[in-house]
């Protein structure tokens, strides 16, 4: 008696377990798999046949089936309960790993939910996603099957630095690779279900009416079978060892393999020296860049790199490019430096920017240095144009800057709206400062020193606005002398005005607010934008 109660709780356990799988044999273990076969069929199976055979044997018994339905019908209220609670806390878990991996990462952040809103969207399955990420269906996701997965869903081609950020955020263990099982735990994080385990008695009472019980001879043929297989298995794996220890081996070299140095040797003969390129000029129009506040900002950038001058960093670089075209070169050192710009702009705040333009082009060519270093570049210049946020914290900090200039200076509080005469720093005073920088960064520091001012401006040309951001865009620029001379100037005002500027004539003179925003050092011309176009 007590030896039966001792088999009922193992199988009741065992139960619990299928259920808890998904009735899926393979889950349990050889001594649990000998267990049911001894209930079902009153004797343990041969320890040399196996596993594969033991399961089809026990999947295709009507008793086991029927334990199994029972099991089901059972347990099923409290499993369901158990399953739940187990899927909850297996979210929670998976959330918490993601969050932990994007809570300093805010880039990270923003572009895994960005990611996670385009799957939701695309209106596919977990099933569906995965069979067309897993293209090769070896269980793993390459960077390479990420890339191919996304430009057949949205017909572009992602940055390649994107798609490595977004796999090392769903790389939950950190193994450097991505599992399927890992991008279905990424899925249930937000929101998607997981494919159900394979169920080994799905349709339970369909096959106890379609599929015949399994005689006892049929069993034992099955069985016989297996051990003739597992028998002749063992005759040809002796027969291939006997002939592998028999055969005659040399320990001398083959005379058709050449010594690893000279292989090397002549790998380094074949290969082309890769010409690192000088100069590299890279356009950017940054946009909805997260700064550490999380403010979004929109920055033009125009980044210049070119050949490192340490001439270590400038070897290490030829051997890492090795193979690699001029085009492949500037790719790279684009993808490069918009993850690295993009990473320095995440660490500091719009008052770190605001404080010191030099500070800041030096951190971001320190952030993008370490990594361009990597291929033997370096940054030669930044220049970055204009800098707009979401929230107009800009604005209100330049309109404040003002004001305690102002207040400074002993003229007292002035509205935004409004600017003093008594301001130092005029618009002609600040040209001729640019007149005489040479550097990018000697002007970037004059131009940072800028506030508004009234000007006069002398109608010469207008022309359309070609870049400009926000209300300037589509506007018109005028250029002329402006203050009376001796420097010219171009003043952009915004496209609401545009009425206002094509009704000028050439040769009059108008009032306006205007703030240097932009110093061309080819054409020797500074550029402002401007606002409040009056006849003088």
């Amino acid at each position: 008696m007590q030896a039966d109660a001792a088999r009922n709780k193992a199988l009741e356990k065992i139960g619990e377990k299928l259920l808890k799988d998904g009735f899926n044999l393979t889950s349990l273990n050889n001594e649990e798999l000998s267990a049911i076969a001894v209930q079902f069929t009153g004797d343990a199976p041969p320890d040399h046949i196996p596993r594969e055979t033991v399961i089809e044997i026990l999947s295709q018994q009507d008793s086991v089936k029927q334990w199994a339905m029972s099991v089901r019908e059972k347990m099923a209220p409290k499993a369901t309960e158990m399953a739940t609670e187990q899927v909850r806390k297996h979210v929670d878990s998976i959330q918490a790993k993601v969050e932990s991996k994007i809570q300093n990462d805010p880039m990270a952040a923003k572009m895994a939910e960005k990611f996670g809103d385009w799957l939701k969207d695309s209106g596919y399955t977990t099933v569906e996603l995965t069979q067309m990420l897993d293209a090769n269906k070896d269980g793993f996701i390459t960077n390479d099957e990420a890339t191919q997965f996304i430009q057949q869903i949205s017909k572009s081609q992602p940055p390649q630095w994107v798609i490595d950020r977004l796999m090392d955020v769903m790389d939950s263990n950190d193994d450097g690779r991505l599992s399927v099982q890992e991008w279905w735990e990424f899925l249930e994080s937000i929101g998607f279900e997981q494919p159900p385990p394979i169920d080994e008695f799905e349709d339970l009472e369909q096959e106890l009416d379609e599929t015949p019980e399994l005689t006892e001879a049929e069993a034992r043929e099955l069985i016989a079978k297996a051990n003739l297989d597992a028998e002749q298995q063992a005759l040809h794996n002796g027969d291939e060892l006997r002939s592998i220890m028999s055969s005659s081996s040399s320990l001398e070299p083959s005379s058709s393999i050449r010594s690893s140095d000279e292989q090397q040797h002549a790998s380094s003969d074949s290969e082309e020296t890769v010409e690192i390129p000088s100069k590299i000029v890279l356009d950017f129009e940054f946009k909805d860049i997260p700064s550490k506040k999380k403010i979004l900002l929109t920055i033009p950038a125009n980044v210049t790199v070119g050949a490192s001058d340490d001439q270590q960093i400038l070897e290490n670089g030829r051997k890492a490019l090795s193979g690699q075209s001029t085009a492949e070169i500037e790719q790279m050192a684009r993808e490069i430096v918009s993850e690295e710009f993009t990473l320095a702009i995440s660490m500091i705040t719009i008052e770190d920017i605001n404080r010191n333009k030099k500070w800041f082009l030096d951190h971001c060519t320190d952030i993008i240095d370490k990594k361009l270093n990597t291929i033997g570049l370096q940054v030669l210049d930044i220049d970055v144009t204009d800098i707009i946020d979401n929230a107009g914290v800009i604005e209100e900090m330049g309109a404040k800057a003002v004001a305690e200039h102002a207040t400074q200076h002993g003229t007292g509080p002035v509205d935004i709206n409004t600017i003093s005469w008594e301001i130092e720093n005029s618009t002609e005073l600040m040209i001729e400062k640019l007149e005489q920088s040479r550097l990018s960064s000697e002007a970037d520091a004059i131009i940072a020193d800028c506030y508004e001012h009234l000007c006069a401006l002398k109608v010469e040309q207008i022309d359309r606005t070609l870049v400009a951001e926000g209300e300037y865009r589509g506007g018109y620029t005028i250029v002329g002398e402006i203050d009376g001379g001796p420097f010219s100037a171009g003043v952009m005002f915004p496209a609401d005005a545009n009425d206002t500027i094509l009704s000028l004539k050439t040769g009059i003179i108008i009032n306006c607010v205007g703030q240097i925003v932009k110093w061309s050092s080819g054409r020797r011309l500074a550029l402002l934008k401007g606002r409040d176009p009056v006849l003088r």
